[in-house]
């Protein structure tokens, strides 16, 4: 009787652990904080979401999330959150030919609106990191380039 008890407890507390694991994260509705704004992920018809590693990182069998972005479905409001975490600054999101494209931090120069930050994402996985903040003429190299995975 108790080895069909513990076989019971064991299997039951295996489905609760399996389906909270195998649950995707996208279907979790988290609360971000952009720009200090409270918004849940399921506003605006849900999120779309990447995160960001090192691309040369060797050293380490985990990859540390540098950074995420996302955007919300139902428009071109998009975000980068720092780490791992909920908080972060809403950015505009665009799609260029195959390229994704994240610009934020937003300033003028000579009277022209400008961003300062652009996170672009590649077919090929690669995300590159652009700060135009220094920048004279509006072009810049990339200052940091990523592993991107889809959530």
């Amino acid at each position: 009787m108790k080895k069909l008890f513990c076989l019971i407890a064991v299997f039951i507390t295996s489905i609760i652990l399996f389906s909270c694991t195998s649950m995707p994260s996208s279907a979790r509705d988290r609360i971000l904080i952009l720009d200090g704004i409270s918004i849940s992920e399921t506003a605006f018809g849900g999120v779309e979401r990447w995160y960001a590693v090192d691309k040369y990182n060797y050293d380490s069998f985990v990859d540390e999330v540098r950074f995420q972005v996302g955007y919300f479905k139902e428009n071109n409001i998009g975000f980068v959150l720092y780490g791992n975490g909920t908080e972060g600054e809403e950015a505009y999101f665009s799609r260029q030919g195959l390229d994704l494209r994240w610009d934020w931090g937003s300033y003028s120069r000579d009277g022209s609106d400008r961003f300062r930050y652009s996170f672009v994402i590649e077919p090929d996985g690669t995300g590159l990191y652009y700060d135009f903040s220094t920048s004279t003429d509006g072009t810049s190299k990339p200052r940091g380039i990523y592993k991107v995975r889809k959530f």
